[in-house]
């Protein structure tokens, strides 16, 4: 699905540059839009499906800011075993939308930091009642928020001069801080920091004005 992806993105770009520049047109200032969203967790080993929206501001043609929430509820803790996908995610970014736009397609890049909220993951420096061997008891989990940031791009097509439908395709990279976890007063395990990169794909519409 990637290379197929990029193969169109390739394509669109020099159809656009192809284009005289009097077909260009500008593009109205405002943006919204909904979308599904596949994020792929890497540290996790898991594919989390989502739903979002977004809010584009053009400055011009080929640049906006732009802000996006992203919600991905499947939560699968299994207490049993101690394995958990982070709970329910809410990722939030902004940033920068440069480009090329025509009258009918556009093709874009974006870097967008922002934040990933997981709503479990294992607790940092304090005591869970932990009971040997498993289960792992709820008060063992937390939330806990990550910094992220998004790098990508983006092709959009407009069927009509306020409507457009936008694929993005990214790599989410999200921050995890070292801590400390501590099972019991004579067990403390202790996790390094880490840097993960994660495929993310959107699909979706949107409304111009």
């Amino acid at each position: 699905m990637t290379g197929k992806f990029f193969r169109v993105f390739l394509l669109a770009f020099f159809a656009l540059v192809a284009r005289p520049a009097s077909a260009q047109s500008d593009a109205p200032p405002n943006e919204i839009g909904v979308h599904f969203s596949v994020i792929r967790l890497t540290e996790f080993e898991r594919t989390e499906p989502g739903f979002g929206g977004r809010y584009t501001y053009n400055f011009t043609s080929y640049f906006g800011i732009e802000s996006e929430i992203n919600f991905f509820p499947r939560e699968r803790l299994n207490l049993l075993s101690g394995i958990s996908n982070g709970g329910r995610k809410l990722e939030f970014i902004v940033g920068p939308k440069a480009g090329l736009r025509g009258e009918k397609i556009g093709i874009f890049g974006k870097v967008r930091p922002g934040v990933m909220r997981f709503g479990k993951v294992f607790k940092t420096v304090r005591e869970c009642t932990r009971i040997e061997p498993t289960p792992l008891p709820e008060d063992c989990f937390v939330p806990e928020n990550r910094f992220a940031r998004e790098v990508g791009g983006v092709l959009e097509y407009y069927p009509t001069p306020r409507s457009l439908v936008r694929v993005d395709l990214g790599d989410t990279i999200i921050h995890t801080r070292r801590k400390s976890i501590v099972f019991s007063p004579v067990f403390t395990q202790d996790i390094p920091s880490r840097t993960d990169h994660n495929s993310q794909f959107n699909i979706g519409v949107g409304f111009r004005f």
